[in-house]
């Protein structure tokens, strides 16, 4: 049992340009247009998998039929166109790995000239136990969905086996009841209902400022004529204050100045005794 997989002598890249699977292109191409070359390369080649059982192991023989009798590098062209298939096999879930223990055999080889498909074939022979005899392993395996997946996978299928107008789009809602597990509820509403409805946050209003009013005394035009009155004239008929009189007051006559005495001694006119 083997597969024949047809693969792409040139990968497209955009309208204008190609990319070649050789080696000297791989070398001299930058990272951008690299890394869009491998997934043109896996979107090209991965429905041509459908067939391909997973395997264990096994081996890989590539042949190139070029467009024309110009000498050609096989390995230049089939270690490139090795590399990115290897790496779909890997990715599509075929092998699980693309190291010596997977792929222990590789090798390359001339085909013909056909200037009218340039191409290269590869023949996959599985090695060991292929998906159909794999013995089912000791571990059980679990797989957890989220409402998100479960909704898109509905959403999927239903799309493959309807056909749903563009102005519908397929609306599911998922219910949960107690001893009934979960059910899902699939509906066709127009696009409009299916919109989900953008609500923004509210826009604070700003405060808005407080408008100061001037207001303007219009004074007549007949007061600004008439003099201006002396507030002592105005208070015409007020009773005045009361005026305190003067009281004369005496002249002090001051008093004589008495000169200062001697104090007398207590035993001044005593006379001293004499002894005989």
């Amino acid at each position: 049992m083997s597969w024949i997989i047809t693969l792409p002598w040139k990968v497209p890249l955009s309208k204008n340009k190609d990319f070649p699977v050789n080696l000297n292109n791989y070398r001299n191409a930058c990272f951008q247009e690299l890394n869009k070359a491998k997934i043109n390369f896996k979107e090209l080649v991965s429905p041509l998998l459908g067939s391909v059982l997973c395997m264990e192991s096994c081996s890989l023989h590539y042949v190139i039929f070029p467009s024309s009798k110009r000498e050609c590098d096989i390995s230049n062209v089939c270690s490139i166109a090795d590399k990115f298939f290897s790496d779909t096999l890997v990715s599509s879930g075929k092998i699980t790995d693309d190291n010596f223990k997977v792929i222990p055999n590789i090798s390359f080889s001339y085909g013909q000239v056909d200037p009218l498909n340039p191409r290269i074939e590869v023949t996959i022979t599985p090695i060991g136990k292929t998906l159909n005899s794999l013995e089912p392993k000791d571990k059980d395996m679990q797989i957890i969905l989220s409402q998100e997946e479960i909704t898109e996978a509905i959403t999927a299928y239903v799309g493959k086996q309807l056909t749903v107008a563009e102005n519908f789009a397929i609306s599911v809602a998922l219910t949960s009841a107690r001893n009934e597990g979960v059910s899902a509820t699939v509906n066709l509403l127009p696009v409009e209902a299916t919109k989900p409805t953008l609500v923004g946050k509210p826009t604070p209003r700003k405060a808005a400022p407080t408008a100061t009013t001037v207001v303007k005394a219009e004074v007549p035009t007949e007061a600004l004529d008439q003099p201006v009155v002396e507030e002592a004239e105005s208070a015409v008929g007020e009773d005045p204050e009361p005026i305190e009189e003067e009281v004369p007051v005496a002249p002090v006559t001051p008093e004589p100045t008495v000169p200062a005495t001697k104090p007398r001694s207590l035993f001044g006119g005593m006379v001293k005794p004499q002894n005989s």
